[in-house]
Formats: C-alpha cells, sequence, structure tokens
C-alpha cells in the first residue's frame, strides 16, 4: 500500500496503537432488516478490523454496505447481533469522538449554510464538550488551538485556501476532502467512509488516498466502501466482500480473483 510521501501528518494526527492490540470493531452475527420489510439488508454478519487497516467494503448495490455503515456509526439501531468498538458500545465511544463517519454525498443536507473552517471546527465538540466547566455550546466555545488545528488539517488536504467559504459551494470531491480533515482535526480513531471516492476529480481522490493510507499506517482504522475493485487492489490492507452476508474477507490476492468476484457480484467482472 503506497504511503502519503507529500502529505505530512505529523503532529497533526498521531493515534500510533500499539501493534497486536485488540480488534477496535468486533461484530457479531449482526442483521438487520429493511425498512417496513422482512427481507434482510444484512444477514449474520460477523467479522473484525484492527488498528493500522485500511479494510475496503466491495459489493453490488442493495448489499448492505450503507445498512452496515449505519449501523457502525449509530444512526440505525435497529439491528440483531453484538458490536462493540474497541471493547466498549458505540454510545461509549461516540461521546470521545474517536468514530467518524462520512456518508454518501446525497445523504448530506448542503444547503445548510456553514463555512468549511466550521465543518472542521466542529468536529472537536467531543474535545470541547469534555471540558466540564463549559454548558453551552456554540462556535465561541471553541479556542483558538481548536481552530488551529482545524486550519492545519484543511492544509493537509489542501483546502486552507478554501477556508471561508461555504461548504454547499464545493465540488464534490472538495467537500469529501473537508471531511477528512474533519476527521484529521478530531484524531478519529475510526474512520467509517461510504464512498469516499464516488465522483471525485483525481486530484481529490489522490490526496483522499494518500491521507487515509497514512492515517492508517499512523494506527487509525479505515473502513470504506469502493466501487473501485482495480484501486483497492492496490491501496487496501483487507477486503471485505459483502452481499448481505460476508462472501469473503482477506487480503486482496486472495479475494479479488474471478471466482469471488463471481460469487458476490453474481457475474464475472473485468477489473484489471
Amino acid at each position: 500500500m503506497e504511503l502519503a510521501k507529500d502529505l505530512e501528518l505529523d503532529g497533526l494526527f498521531e493515534v500510533r496503537q500499539p501493534p497486536g492490540s485488540n480488534p477496535v470493531v468486533a461484530a457479531e452475527n449482526i442483521s438487520a432488516h429493511y425498512p417496513f420489510s422482512k427481507e434482510r439488508a444484512l444477514d449474520n454478519v460477523t467479522f473484525k478490523l484492527m488498528p493500522g487497516e485500511l479494510v475496503a467494503l466491495v459489493g453490488p448495490n442493495g448489499a448492505g454496505k450503507s445498512t452496515l455503515f449505519n449501523i457502525l456509526s449509530g444512526v440505525n439501531r435497529r439491528y440483531s447481533g453484538k458490536l462493540a468498538i474497541e471493547g466498549a458500545t458505540l454510545a461509549e465511544k461516540q461521546r470521545s469522538s474517536c468514530v467518524t463517519y462520512m456518508p454518501q454525498e446525497g445523504q448530506i443536507d448542503w444547503d445548510y449554510p456553514i463555512l468549511v473552517q466550521d465543518v472542521v471546527t466542529l468536529g472537536l465538540y467531543g474535545m470541547v464538550r469534555n471540558q466540564r466547566w463549559r454548558r453551552l455550546f456554540g462556535l465561541s466555545d471553541y479556542s483558538q488551538e481548536h481552530r488551529a488545528s482545524a486550519l492545519r488539517a484543511l492544509q493537509a488536504v489542501e483546502m486552507e485556501a478554501l477556508s471561508d467559504r461555504d461548504i454547499g459551494t464545493l465540488s464534490g470531491g472538495q467537500k469529501k476532502r473537508v471531511f477528512l480533515a474533519r476527521a484529521l482535526a478530531q484524531q478519529a480513531r475510526l474512520l467509517l467512509l461510504d464512498e469516499p471516492l464516488a465522483g471525485v476529480d483525481q486530484r481529490s481522490e489522490d490526496v483522499i488516498v494518500k491521507v487515509l493510507a497514512q492515517m492508517a499506517a499512523q494506527g487509525a482504522t479505515v473502513f470504506m466502501a469502493s466501487h473501485d475493485i482495480a484501486g483497492a487492489r492496490h491501496y487496501a490492507n483487507r477486503i471485505l466482500l459483502l452481499n448481505k452476508r460476508i462472501i469473503g474477507m482477506g487480503p486482496p490476492e486472495d479475494v479479488i480473483n474471478e471466482t469471488m468476484l463471481n460469487k458476490v457480484f453474481g457475474r464475472s467482472l473485468h477489473f484489471f
């Protein structure tokens, strides 16, 4: 996996979890149904994600990828099975801001008037909230240090020049870089990314992949859905093939082949 050599995150993002530590995500027999339906969106899904991994989630439309992300992020609580984040409940970990979630672009209201730098700064809410003397939270509660951290994160994803722009005026790739900067600023140890490379320009894709690779190298766990099977073979440590149930999970060279892809997609694919 290629690491970012022209993007310096030292001093900005330093998770560095020890090797061989416990799973960041432990999902056991996770099942869920589509709303108002008896049809299962996920069927007894069991897997673990370790510190320092970049894992690509691959499967066809309707495979349950977004449902899985909604469960892992706490958006969807209507599921059966067991889920632990760093050995604790998701609710406990959400309060510490260690989990960040980037949904698909269509699930976000981009008309809400907010500046790019404020999107990133608000990612530090968990840090501000832990200061017990604060009772009301607005942008005035964030210190100059918080704002400086947000600007450094925007610089890492090459978006500092647009920090005073309204988020709704940015391109799709630029918006995704801003949300990646937010994850950097909040020191997120688990990144959940639903199609972060869909519809982005080549420069944005290069920046996103390089930053994610370096975050993983520094101990973060990156779990991202992708339709780019050929690309995933190069940047992912492991690939999880999903079609409502897990078809396979392992290193790219073990699961990206004609037999496995035929099982998950129901047809052969040309991916080289």
